[in-house]
């Protein structure tokens, strides 16, 4: 800072000369000293600019930033974007008439500035002003008022001391409380107090005739949008806050041209707004809007219109009248049908669908040759893609997430073409070198069935990103892509060869040729038999070549197998073949089992035993056998026919169906080697003890009816991993514990074909709500029985969205869903509704994570949830594919569900939840899912709950579904007392088993 003396000595050189001018009419002395102490109260010497600031013997009429008036004195002071810094302070300047101060780091309070009599304009908007806004009460000539984009709080003023008053901008600040009317701005042109914190409801400003622009967005406003009678906007922005109802006509506004309406929760159909037909931008995003699109041919001049993130459905009119159209963004709803080829909108430079239901084939939008960016992703299109020859000014091209299919196009005529996403669709063939898009820069193909060589795209010189993974590429394919890029993903890829199934005779060879990289001399394959973990590859064969040969085929070389494959050279890759099945028939063998099964169940008393132990018979004439084609064993059905005894641990590796039923076995069921068994039926014998455990490698099997014995112990979970099963009958038995929640994973399983009834199954998990398709009786005379029932209940009718004060863990659900971007997501996206699966309806909740504007690299998290609240399963689908969290859903499965939205991000849910800290009157419990009575709620440390009956089970979730350990439990008769004080605060649901039923609660932990 330069010493105020100098500062002195300088401007009495500037005073004196210039004191031949200095004027009566104002005091052109006291100017000078206020501009010396604005340049040193506002860091003048870090100035962006200063020229001739303080320098002797420069008049003021050089200094930057100001003008004179004709007596000499300052009228205007323009300091914008200057770097100035420090508190602002009330400024003495008779004559001054224009103050700009803006975009600099001025903080403090802003003063009332009442020794700025003839200010018309104050312009001290985006610094950092704190404190309330004055009246102004003194600025009676002020026609301009700017001081947006700073800190101010308190309650906006209705200036009613300034009649002059033309255009004000407070937005941006802390304002809250109401909108005034402004009565006594009668001039006002502009009006803009968006993104403060206002609230209520918005005045019809009935006294402002000259109103052309309100801007009231990003504020807390509610209510419907008033008519605005009297005003002649051209611009009105009222989105980002509260408003409800209808969208409005405005036909009392024939000069609107811009209206933004986004982010409220405004309803119904979208008005055709023939009154307003200057109409040149309109965008409705992020509302609840239903209905079809109109096709607004009253709005000629619209250049833009933007109607996201609703729920608007029927099929997209072609807007024949809207020839001036340059932006479509109609992505985020349910629009059903065809895409148009826009035959009337030539202008089109933006055109956006993405997200909606549209299915069809691609048009070849030959009518709109000045689209830039053309989006249609994440809809149920079909067909092939066109070559789009007529639109040569594209830049981006998005048609991801599809149904498509058929080869890459050339895409001839795309000099302009930057992003191209094509992934996530089912193309097949190679993939073209794409030598007239010169432009490229991005390129997705991932998640396809595409194949062969991987071109180097010489053409493409600005390539830097390429996503090539889950295709059908081997390392010879990715080998040929030489070219050094940024970022060039390639793993994992798709299995390769088919699932295939070779049977042999004993001591026979079989070469096997997995099809891929046979010139490739560095690969390494491992084969593994998934069967008989004992096995290992024939060390004197080569493990870099892709055939692998079994000499002299042997019964222990039968199995699954499955071959895994790398190479030195792309190590993030590792390729993995689909099951190989190899079947080894070995005739004497099965004579010898055959054999042993006859002595072993009394053959000699069977009702039936034709050919039985013949000499010269051949096992394919022994009743109840029928053999392969290599005269091996296929099937046994020994179906009543007196086999009494205990069943032999049989070796039978061709055997595909074993029926036993309605003898006299007894015993255990042995360890049988039946490893590619599709159908075992042992109903109504003596059969006793526990499962076997080679069961998990019987992955053929198709049905299992083990009913009406004497089995004993847990039903294994490993049979739900045996994915081919459609019919499973355990019942009759003594079977024990637990129903394993692993079961659901069997989507095949069909109803009539299930059956656990007259068991002692006592405990049941929540995912067992997918078996109540099959029926109540299933699970009849279990001590789980009436548990069945109650999960059973909490199937979703469907109904539930218009009770939701009963369902209150919905809301509480919804509000953990991400509705707001961060670092890791652009864009998000959260719904929730419901969707039936496998027979049963439940809610869904949906989170959509985009890494890209255009959400082309996106993970999609879909959680179910049961009526009761608990999570059944998690579907996450992202750059690695589909998974799950449990398996009870499958990517097939998944792919067909329909989803009923009945919520997303921006929507509001009316709903009263009971967390007073009351006792309530004593509930009885009855066996269907009932609300207890606890209290205190919200609860620091001991809730207390009522109940009738002995605590069997008592359980603590979180809102993931994830169950929670607290501290103690004590029941004092009809009182439990549980103690939340080691849980954090948050919100849990809570699960009460008593003799008479089960009961739940949401209990809110406090800090």
């Amino acid at each position: 800072m330069k010493n105020n003396c100098i500062n002195y000595l300088f401007l009495i050189l500037i005073f004196i000369s210039s004191h031949l001018s200095l004027s009566g009419q104002c005091n052109r002395m006291a100017d000078s000293l206020e501009l010396v102490k604005l340049y040193n109260s506002l860091d003048g010497p870090n100035w962006n600019n200063y020229p001739n600031w303080l320098v002797p013997n420069k008049n003021l009429e050089t200094w930057y930033g100001l003008r004179l008036n004709s007596d000499g004195c300052v009228s205007e002071i323009n300091l914008s974007k200057n770097s100035l810094s420090g508190r602002m302070y009330n400024l003495n300047f008779s004559e001054l008439t224009k103050l700009d101060l803006s975009q600099n780091y001025l903080t403090g309070d802003i003063s009332n500035f009442y020794q700025l009599p003839k200010l018309t304009q104050l312009h001290l908007n985006n610094n950092q002003l704190e404190g309330i806004v004055p009246n102004f009460d003194h600025l009676l000539n002020l026609t301009q008022l700017f001081l947006n984009n700073n800190k101010l709080k308190g309650i906006v003023p209705n200036f009613d001391h300034l009649p002059k008053l033309t255009q004000l901008n407070l937005s941006v600040n802390e304002l809250s409380d109401t909108i005034p009317n402004f009565n006594q701005l009668p001039n006002l042109t502009l009006l803009n107090l968006g993104g403060n914190k206002l609230s209520g409801s918005i005045p019809n400003f009935n006294n402002m005739p000259n109103l052309g622009d309100l801007i009231l967005g990003q504020n807390e406003l509610s209510g419907s949008i008033p008519d605005f009678y009297l005003l002649k906007l051209n611009n009105l922005w009222l989105g980002g806050n509260k408003l409800i109802g209808s969208i409005p006509n405005f036909n009392n506004m024939p000069n609107l041209k811009i209206l933004h309406l986004d982010q409220n929760q405004l309803s119904g159909p979208i008005p055709n707004f023939d009154k307003i037909p200057n109409l040149i931008f309109l965008s409705i995003r992020y509302n609840q809007l239903t209905g079809e699109i109109p096709n607004f041919d009253k709005t000629p001049n619209l250049l833009q219109l933007i109607l996201t993130d609703n729920k608007l459905t029927g099929s997209i009119s072609e807007f024949n009248k809207l020839t001036n159209l340059t932006v479509l963004l109609l992505n985020n709803n349910q629009l059903t049908g065809n895409i148009p080829n826009f035959p009337n909108c030539p202008n089109l430079v933006v055109l956006e669908i993405f997200n909606n239901q549209l299915s069809g084939n691609i048009p070849n939008f030959n009518n709109i040759p000045k689209v830039i960016t053309l989006n249609i992703s994440s809809n149920l299109l079909t067909g092939n893609i066109p070559n789009f020859n007529n639109i040569s000014n594209l830049e981006n091209l998005h048609l991801s997430n599809n149904k498509l299919i058929g080869s890459i196009p050339d895409f001839v005529n795309f000099p302009n073409l930057k992003r191209l996403y094509i992934n996530n669709n089912q193309l097949t063939g190679a993939i073209p070198n794409l030598e007239n898009i010169p432009s490229l820069l991005i390129l997705y193909l991932n998640n396809n069935y595409l194949s062969d060589a991987i071109p180097n795209f010489d053409s493409c010189k600005n390539l830097f990103l390429l996503f090539v993974h889950e295709n059908n590429f081997t390392f010879k394919n990715l080998k040929t892509f030489t070219r050094k890029i940024n970022f060039f993903e390639y793993s994992p890829q798709l299995k390769f060869y088919k699932d295939t199934n070779f049977t042999l005779q004993k001591n026979q060879d079989l070469s096997i040729n997995l099809q891929i990289d046979s010139t490739l001399t560095d690969n390494s394959y491992k084969w593994t038999n998934n069967i008989n973990r004992s096995w290992t590859m024939d060390p004197s064969q080569d493990t870099h070549s892709n055939t692998y040969t079994f000499k002299n085929l042997q019964t222990k070389d039968a199995g699954r197998y499955t071959v895994k494959v790398t190479n030195p050279s792309l190590r993030l890759l590792t390729l993995e073949s689909n099951t190989i099945s190899i079947k080894v028939c070995n005739v004497q063998q099965d004579s010898s089992e055959l054999v042993n099964l006859y002595n072993g169940t009394s053959g000699t008393n069977w009702k039936i035993r034709t050919n039985w132990l013949q000499s010269g018979k051949p096992i394919s004439t022994w009743h109840g056998i029928s053999t392969t084609a290599e005269g091996c064993v296929r099937s046994i059905n020994l179906d009543n026919n007196n086999l009494i005894g205990s069943i032999p641990a049989l070796d039978l590796n061709t055997l595909d169906t074993l029926i036993l039923s309605n003898n006299q076995l007894n015993g255990n069921i042995p360890e049988m080697k039946i490893p590619f068994i599709k159908y075992i039926n042992m109903r109504n014998n003596a059969l006793i003890g526990a499962f076997p455990a080679v069961i998990h490698d019987w992955m053929n099997l198709g049905g299992l009816d083990l009913g009406n014995n004497n089995l004993k112990g847990p039903i294994p979970p490993d049979i739900g991993d045996i994915c081919e099963l459609q019919e499973l009958k355990l019942d009759s038995n003594i079977i024990e514990g637990e129903l394993p929640e692993e079961l659901t994973k069997l989507q095949k399983l069909q109803r009539g074909r299930v059956n656990f009834s007259n068991n002692i199954i006592d405990t049941l998990k929540e995912k067992i709500i997918f078996f109540c398709p099959f029926g109540d009786s299933i699970l009849v005379e279990n001590p789980s029985y009436n548990r069945f029932l109650g999960i059973c209940n909490r199937r979703c009718s469907g109904t539930e969205w218009n009770m939701l004060k009963d369902f209150p863990w919905i809301a509480d659900t919804i509000g953990a869903l991400r509705c707001k971007s961060d670092s890791n997501c652009v864009h998000t996206r959260s719904e929730a509704g419901f969707v039936k699966v496998r027979g049963i309806n439940v809610v869904y909740t949906q989170n959509v994570c985009c890494a890209d504007d255009q959400c082309n690299d996106r993970t999609v998290e879909t959680r179910f949830y049961d009526c009761g609240g608990k999570r059944l399963e998690t579907a996450q689908c992202g750059k690695s594919g589909f998974c799950t969290s449990f398996g009870a859903i499958s990517m097939e499965e998944f792919d067909r569900l329909v989803y009923d939205k009945k919520w997303q991000c921006g929507d509001t849910l009316s709903i009263t939840t009971d967390i007073k800290n009351i006792r309530p009157k004593k509930y009885i419990f009855n066996s269907t899912s009932q609300q207890a009575n606890c209290y205190p709620n919200p609860v620091n440390e001991i809730l207390t709950c009522e109940i009738e009956g002995k605590l069997k089970q008592l359980t603590v979730s979180d809102l993931q579904g994830k169950e929670c350990k607290i501290k103690s439990i004590k029941q004092n008769g009809d009182q439990l007392e549980i103690d939340f004080s080691g849980l954090p605060s948050g919100i849990y649901f809570m699960e009460i088993w008593i003799d008479s039923g089960r009961s739940y609660r949401k209990v809110i932990k406090g800090e």
